[in-house]
């Protein structure tokens, strides 16, 4: 395995786990239950999970209110995945 491949393997995981920490916090808040700090919301997202917390934000209409959550995180995820889409560019590229 390439390190494209590990790094593959590490987004949809990060993606996947920023949308279940995104999912628990939006049942949490319905049932008056304990939040998730958003400071590991964020951290999630800059680990590389920007993506899988902003389609969830727009899947199930959370933290849609909070203007930083509104602008930031899809501006965050478009730049990990152009980032993304840059490594395996250029990697074909050398090849």
């Amino acid at each position: 395995m390439t390190s494209l491949d590990y790094l593959t393997i590490y987004l949809v995981a990060i993606n996947i786990l920023s949308s279940i920490v995104n999912i628990a916090d939006k049942i949490a808040a319905k049932h008056n239950r304990w939040r998730t700090p958003e400071r590991v919301l964020w951290a999630f997202a800059l680990l590389g999970g920007a993506t899988g917390s902003y389609l969830t934000m727009q899947t199930i209409r959370h933290k849609t209110q909070k203007k930083y959550f509104k602008s930031i995180m899809p501006l965050l995820s478009i730049i990990q995945i152009a980032v993304f889409v840059w490594l395996i560019v250029s990697k074909y590229n050398t090849n």
